[in-house]
């Protein structure tokens, strides 16, 4: 389990993306954060609970070897 910060420009699609290999993983995501929906609007800056899927561990690593950001740019603060 780690925390992670919310990049600007990102929402919970490319966070599950970044820390759990999938956009699939944005269930994942809501319950390891009960406090998110799929409404919820994310902050930069905001902590957000990741325990990591060994299943899509290759994928993520890749993001964090290259320091890839995933953000759709969708984030209007």
């Amino acid at each position: 389990m780690q925390n992670i910060n919310v990049r600007q420009g990102q929402n919970i699609f490319d966070v599950a993306i970044q820390e759990y290999g999938s956009a699939e993983s944005v269930i994942k995501l809501l319950q390891d954060n009960t406090q998110l929906s799929l409404e919820s609007e994310l902050i930069a800056g905001q902590s957000l609970t990741i325990i990591q899927d060994p299943d899509r561990k290759e994928i993520v690593d890749y993001y964090r070897k290259f320091n890839h950001i995933v953000t759709s740019g969708s984030d209007s603060n």
